[in-house]
């Protein structure tokens, strides 16, 4: 088997395999249509903020821990929408929710070709952008997994995670900005998340004829949770804080990466590349922590992860050279990258497939600190060091919280201890 999800199977035939193979088919369209939204909605918004940082700076007049705060008010509409469509996924046609969220961020990068003030510039980010790329990218995308894979779930939320597009945007970015200007560049970015918002048409919730995503032997739907008892589950807490330090982290790669590189005298299209370089082994990443997730189970792969994140950073204190200092985001990129995939995966593991979109929904209230602070606080940190160490230092502390967290964790939940 597949590990998609099927109706079940009690004698098969001709005709029932001809179905399961229609339905894995259909499925593995899903996870491109999945890795497409996910990597637009992310992708292309947090993989444009470096190329453009200084663009924004001196169109604006405005010092780099403003500019930060776009990237952390894209994670604070995150962190406000993301309970409320978790717990409503299940209700509505995920190919409309995910629609509407292209066109929400097309019409956001529109209107950034127009506006004159560093605040409307925030004020988009915040109220057009930021709801976009909610709709159209991470909780709708993982869900239309879960709904249609029941095996390999691991493996397959690791192939939606990969970084395609924060692979190979920025650089290209970089030369339109370089070529055309900042609002050239906005207008690219409106056009592909318009195109995004046509694609998502194509996406079908589930296996016809399922109520949820039953794997080919499973009998027995587990229950779905309440608010309330998800919110008074210990796991729930400390999962949900682990994942926020380390996806807070990844943002701050994705927004000062690029900057912190120019600033040790490397060229703007050298420093894109290493964003590029950070997407491009997150590629790999993904793949291997999912995986990894799969054989030994997501706790310890957690585990693992955000070990290797402390030693990693504490690599970037040094001023090494280029090469050294490419191989070293790349290696932090295999890590951070695969943190959504392995979130994924531990939620279906300890929580049960059929509460993924409302625990993943809820875990931006406990994870909102994290992922709407850390770019900007690097940048504030920045203006007012002068230098990117001590935002470095106070990641690393962060991790090895993170992953003392982890360590906690258990491997599997269910029933009443649940709470």
């Amino acid at each position: 088997m597949t590990g998609v999800a099927a109706s079940r199977i009690d004698r098969p035939n001709g005709s029932d395999v001809a179905t399961a193979r229609a339905t894995a088919r259909t499925g593995w369209r899903m996870v491109a249509l999945a890795t497409l939204a996910q990597n637009f909605a992310l992708g292309l918004s947090f993989g444009s903020l470096g190329p453009l940082m200084k663009s924004f700076e001196t169109e604006f007049h405005t010092g780099r821990g403003l500019v930060s705060t776009a990237a952390g008010l894209l994670f604070l509409a995150l962190s406000i929408l993301s309970p409320l469509l978790g717990a409503r996924l299940n209700r509505v046609r995920l190919r409309y929710v995910m629609c509407l969220g292209g066109l929400l961020s097309a019409l956001g990068y529109f209107g950034l070709t127009v506006v004159t003030g560093i605040y409307e510039v925030l004020a988009i980010y915040a109220f057009l952008i930021g709801p976009g790329i909610c709709l159209l990218g991470y909780l709708p995308a993982s869900t239309l997994v879960s709904n249609w894979f029941a095996g390999n779930r691991g493996k397959a939320l690791g192939i939606v995670n990969m970084t395609i597009v924060l692979f190979f945007f920025p650089p290209i970015l970089a030369r339109v900005v370089d070529a055309e200007g900042m609002r050239a560049a906005f207008l690219v970015i409106a056009g592909l998340y318009l195109a995004a918002s046509v694609l998502m048409l194509l996406v079908i919730d589930r296996p016809a004829g399922s109520g949820c995503a039953a794997g080919p032997a499973v009998a027995v739907r587990p229950a779905q949770l309440t608010t309330g008892a998800i919110l008074h589950t210990r796991a729930f807490w400390a999962l949900s804080l682990g994942v926020g330090i380390l996806t807070g982290a990844g943002s701050t790669i994705t927004v000062h990466i690029i900057p912190l590189a120019t600033g040790r005298g490397f060229s703007l299209e050298a420093s894109s590349l290493l964003l590029s370089a950070y997407a491009g082994a997150g590629l790999l990443g993904t793949v291997i922590f999912g995986a990894l997730s799969d054989r030994i189970g997501s706790r310890t792969t957690l585990v693992i992860n955000g070990v290797a994140q402390i030693a990693l950073w504490l690599l970037l204190l040094p001023a090494l050279g280029y090469v050294p200092l490419i191989v070293i985001v790349a290696l932090i990129g295999i890590c951070s990258v695969a943190i959504l995939t392995l979130h994924s995966a531990a939620i279906s593991e300890i929580f049960g497939q059929d509460n993924v979109a409302a625990v993943l929904g809820l875990s931006y209230v406990p994870k909102v600190v994290f992922i709407f602070g850390s770019a900007p606080l690097a940048g504030f940190l920045y203006d007012f060091t002068g230098g990117y160490d001590v935002a470095i230092l106070v990641h690393i502390a962060c991790f090895v919280f993170a992953t003392l967290g982890f360590v906690l964790l258990p491997g599997r939940v269910t029933g009443s201890a649940r709470r």
